[in-house]
């Protein structure tokens, strides 16, 4: 039997089979080769520059490592735990919001007992401003609160309260509540306070001619000398008025 030159017995034509081994190497190259390159469609790993989500991100903006615990804020922006400078003899407290956790049966104890004498936690005004810092210098600290507080619960007659805490035979114990400011007199938001010779001092803002009912802008300095048993005595006739049984102002 005749047989073509260039066939394999069985009839494949060489030729044809060296063509179809040249495209399907042409169509790997051209086809196949793509799947190894990165495409833009399926994310990849971050590194370790890249933002996270979270508190990372946010300390990633603000320029800080990845890692960096970022602070807990409450209303107005606040930090919830109180932080303390030194300059010399000079105490600066910036106040924090949230309730100590040791604090937090004792004070619950007291709200109550102040809601039971007509006095309620005011939704109006500054919230609360937690401080820490030993007063009486036996070298632990004491917490000192300032706290919004309406007579009755419509909140027409609001105030800013002063409370210290002081350890005594092993337990945490309120002191008297004393008013610092009246709503309608002005404010005493008492987010910054500073201590020194045992002396502690803070702004109140009075209202002046042309402001509104809302927003007192004259800066006064309210002052209270500490006793020996961290009680802030004041000293002015005006401001601090002591609480009738340790509970609330006259």
């Amino acid at each position: 039997m005749d047989q073509r030159i260039g066939q394999r017995p069985g009839g494949i034509d060489i030729a044809v089979l060296m063509a179809i081994i040249g495209m399907l190497a042409l169509f790997g190259a051209a086809g196949f080769g793509k799947l190894s390159e990165k495409s833009p469609r399926f994310s990849e790993t971050p590194s370790s520059g890249a933002p996270k989500s979270g508190a990372g991100d946010a300390a990633s903006r603000a320029g800080a490592p990845d890692d960096a615990p970022v602070p807990q804020t409450g209303f107005g922006g606040e930090a919830a735990t109180p932080r303390l400078e030194q300059h010399g003899d000079l105490l600066i407290s910036y106040s924090g919001l949230q309730t100590p956790v040791e604090l937090s049966d004792v004070h619950r104890v007291l709200i109550a007992d102040l809601a039971d004498a007509g006095l309620y936690i005011g939704a109006a005004g500054a919230g609360a401003a937690w401080h820490k810092l030993d007063l009486d210098g036996d070298g632990g600290d004491e917490y000192l609160v300032f706290l919004t507080l309406n007579r009755g619960r419509d909140g027409d007659d609001a105030g800013r309260y002063l409370v210290v805490y002081r350890r005594m035979d092993g337990a945490w114990r309120a002191g008297p509540t004393q008013i610092i400011a009246r709503k309608s007199d002005g404010e005493a938001p008492a987010d910054r306070i500073t201590f020194r010779d045992r002396v502690l001092s803070l702004v109140k803002f009075v209202f002046g001619e042309g402001d509104a009912p809302c927003c007192p802008s004259q800066a006064r300095e309210l002052t209270f000398d500490i006793t020996a048993s961290a009680m802030p005595i004041a000293r002015s006739a005006d401001q601090g008025k002591t609480s009738r049984g340790g509970l609330y102002d006259n």
